[in-house]
């Protein structure tokens, strides 16, 4: 698929009944350790979860449907959290990476005595427009163009919960959209008349129909609800965190509207980029200043950043805590 050999269909239905996403026929089975073609590859999560095996006598991986509800993630990774620290009679030891990392801390803000240690790599804490890029322009994965055109990228409600909501624009920090004046634009991309009228998503190269109208209002509800499950409380006893993150590459941080080398309106060649992953910048990685944690530099970028050979250190150092516990691996 990543190198454009193949295109299968990944759109999900835009369908929503009772608050849930109609479903496909695809379900995730295992964990992407690697992409190859004709002997040349690159790893994904294969040399982590050789290194997480060799560290406890019971390493488990976690698989979810990145593209449908992270809502749905949750509740499943929840289930499986109680289920692991039952069998173990211990808490569980979690090294969660991008998107993971918002679903294991919806988990830990319930169950924080579930969990003996918690890893954070590549985390996007922090609210970012960068989720616009393939929202508008689709995602392009290898050399593989048609596999995630804007048409197909549209159906996943789940990337919609880390675009900002109007609260958000008090952190003078996250991403933004300025004008061609250089002044911020607070869009409420929570409110789909947003999408009509600045042209985000499909409604960049053609007018929506009602049937996706509806299907973007539904989508966009279900993420405002994920949003605020998956931030930092200050009610709850967080157990020992690390975080895992790089600002070595450069990474897109800022849109201008119309801007002078727009597409479909929306310039994100113009504006500086930010050091980051080459997806999440480093300032997002970051908890909330009152949040006690152990913060790691790497030089590799948002994939790579979970074979860093520093993850195994970090967590071999929780290790020393309680030597006996579960590993469970939480990916993308």
């Amino acid at each position: 698929m990543a190198l454009g050999l193949s295109t299968p269909a990944l759109s999900l239905p835009m369908q929503w009944r009772d608050g849930v996403q109609e479903r496909d026929d695809l379900l995730p089975t295992h964990t992407l350790k690697k992409v190859s073609f004709l002997g040349v590859g690159a790893d994904v999560y294969g040399p982590w979860l050789m290194s997480a095996k060799s560290l406890s006598h019971y390493a488990y991986e976690f698989v979810w449907d990145w593209r449908r509800s992270m809502r749905e993630a949750i509740a499943k990774f929840e289930a499986y959290v109680r289920w692991i620290t039952l069998k173990h009679d211990c808490p569980v030891q979690v090294v969660a990476h991008s998107g993971g990392c918002l679903i294991a801390l919806a988990v830990v803000n319930k169950h924080p005595h579930l969990f003996h240690s918690l890893v954070f790599t590549a985390p996007p804490f922090k609210p970012n427009i960068c989720g616009m890029v393939g929202i508008t322009y689709g995602e392009k994965t290898g050399i593989n163009s048609k596999i995630l055109p804007e048409s197909v990228v549209f159906t996943f409600p789940g990337i919609l919960c880390l675009l900002p909501t109007l609260d958000d624009y008090k952190d003078d920090s996250i991403g933004f959209i300025v004008n061609n004046r250089g002044e911020r634009v607070e869009l409420d991309f929570f409110d789909p008349q947003n999408w009509i009228k600045y042209g985000f998503g499909l409604a960049a190269s053609r007018n929506l129909d009602e049937k996706e109208l509806e299907f973007l209002s539904h989508s966009l509800e279900d993420a405002l609800k994920v949003k605020r499950e998956c931030v930092f409380k200050k009610d709850v006893k967080y157990p020992p965190l690390a975080i895992l993150a790089s600002k070595s590459v450069p990474t897109f941080h800022k849109a201008i509207l119309d801007g002078p080398r727009s597409t479909y309106g929306i310039d994100i060649q113009t504006p500086a980029k930010v050091p980051g992953d080459g997806t999440v910048p480093w300032g997002d990685s970051q908890p909330p200043e009152w949040v006690k944690y152990e913060l790691f530099e790497s030089t590799l970028d948002h994939i790579g950043l979970v074979n860093d050979p520093q993850l195994r250190n970090i967590v071999s150092n929780f290790q020393e805590k309680i030597p006996t516990y579960p590993i469970l691996k939480l990916s993308k």
